[in-house]
């Protein structure tokens, strides 16, 4: 069994708002996936309680205390 450790910072909270291409959805969860072999930590989001998990990627822009604009790169 091998032993990792890792520190990261999550760009968001639960209960943030994302809009994304005119839609405004909420983080109801974040899972955090750490790679042994790379070493790379990648956060996962579940919208809306869909029960399904995403990565949140493009250009992020705060329009609010706790609302996010995300718009493609």
């Amino acid at each position: 069994m091998q032993k990792a450790a890792f520190m990261a910072v999550c760009p968001f909270e639960l209960g943030d708002s994302i809009l994304k291409e005119g839609t405004s959805k909420t983080i109801t969860d974040i899972l955090t996936v750490h790679s042994l072999k790379t070493g790379r930590v990648v956060f996962l989001y579940e919208l809306d309680n869909s029960g399904h998990q995403e990565q949140i990627t493009g250009r992020v822009e705060r329009v609010g205390e706790t609302v996010f604009r995300v718009t493609e790169v």
